[in-house]
């Protein structure tokens, strides 16, 4: 199994949910979060979401959704692109999280993530 499968932080926070929604744009940012693999479980969902959702969705103007294909063998990692969606557009590229990492760990994935650049984005999970 690769050392990100053992090595990652977990993140379990029920605002980070695309069925969590709030009138308030920058409530929740990820402009503080350290780069690294991430595993997400319990309210938070269970992987990023795999497609756009509305504004205010996880409690931000632009929800992020990973556009790519969930690798299906264990231990595999893919790569693909985040997008957030913005306006009229759908997928919107952020260029410090254009293209991210996952990984099939068995019973879970987990995700390599970035530092965003500005409030207002955040990677959102279901």
């Amino acid at each position: 199994m690769p050392s990100e499968c053992t090595s990652y932080t977990t993140n379990d926070d029920p605002t980070r949910n695309i069925a969590y929604t709030i009138s308030c744009g920058n409530c929740h940012c990820d402009t503080s979060l350290s780069p690294g693999w991430y595993r997400f479980l319990g309210s938070a969902g269970t992987r990023l979401s795999t497609f756009p959702s509305n504004m205010y969705s996880c409690g931000v103007y632009y929800p992020g959704w990973f556009n790519g294909s969930l690798p299906t063998t264990v231990g595999a990692s893919t790569s693909g692109n985040m997008c957030f969606s913005y306006g009229g557009n759908i997928c919107y590229t952020q260029p410090s999280a254009n293209t991210i990492m996952v990984t099939n760990c068995g019973d879970y994935y987990v995700f390599f993530l970035t530092t965003l650049s500005s409030c207002g984005y955040r990677y959102c999970t279901t």
